[in-house]
Formats: C-alpha cells, structure tokens, sequence
C-alpha cells in the first residue's frame, strides 16, 4: 500500500513539474491558475523574458544571465536590430515591468506587436542591481505562434 501511494505521488510531481516548465529555447504559451502566460528562455543560462495576463494585471519579468534589472529602472527593447523603434520599459520597485501607468501600458502594446511581426530577432538590456550593464539576444522564430494577435489588455486600461 505504502508503495502505491509513493508511486502516485512521485508521479503526480513529475507530472506537475512538466505542466509548469517552460520550454527552453523557443517561444511558448500557456495557461494556468487564471492567468495566460507567454515568454522565451534559454534554458539553464538563466535568461528569459516572461508575460503574465490576468484579469486582474499584465507584468513582464526579464532576466540575464540570472541577473534582475535594478528597481525604478529602465529595460530597453530592440527588435530586429531597428534602434529608431527601440522601447524602453520601466522597472517597478518589485522588480517587475507592470503596465499599470500609461507609458508601459502603450509600450507593452507597441512591443508585443513587434515581437510578433519581427522576423529575426530581439534584443533587450538593463543594468543590474549592482550596476552592471546586461544586454541579451532571443531569436524570433515562433513567436508569432506563440503570442495571440491581440496583446494582453495592460493593466492601466482595465
């Protein structure tokens, strides 16, 4: 009996463990809890960008190398390399990208547009909490599958 239900439960956590990872090195889309989630990562090299929409809010998370942006700072975005279009969002002091003020609300529109129509890549830097610069590179392939057509209603407009 004992080992019936260790059996169950070892595979009731491998199976919860597989329904939250992310895949890594492509763009992905899932749903759980209420809330719609999009995002890339690169697997064990720790850097990621992460979208969450509720109901309630819509949020990014963005990583390098395991590394944070510094709060009350500022994440810049480039897709496919066109620096005149750059978007620059800004970090909260919980170190999210919340869009629950107008500027991040039509960026994240503007940006989310963008990864979907970019065709080869994009790009997004901050500095740190220790003050160091971070730049990253994701490729763009799939993303278009990935993100609805219609973003995620920010925060500020609902």
């Amino acid at each position: 009996m004992v080992r019936k239900v260790s059996l169950v439960f070892g595979t009731m956590a491998l199976m919860a463990g597989m329904v939250h990872a992310e895949p890594a090195n492509r763009w992905w889309a899932g749903f759980g809890q209420g809330t719609f989630e999009y995002g890339y990562n690169d697997g064990s090299l720790g850097s990621g960008i992460y979208i969450w929409c509720s109901e309630v809010e819509t949020n990014m998370l963005v990583t390098i190398n395991n590394a944070e942006p510094r709060l009350t700072s500022k994440v810049r975005f480039i897709v496919d390399g066109d620096k005149e279009n750059a978007v620059d969002m800004y970090v909260d002091g919980s170190g999210k990208i919340a869009t629950n003020f107008h500027v991040n609300a039509d960026n994240f529109t503007f940006l989310w547009k963008a990864l979907r129509a970019g065709k080869k890549s994009v790009s997004y830097s901050f500095s740190d909490k220790e003050g160091r610069e971070r730049f990253k590179e994701f490729p763009l392939k799939g993303s278009a599958n990935a993100l609805p057509t219609e973003a995620c209603v920010p925060t500020f407009y609902k």
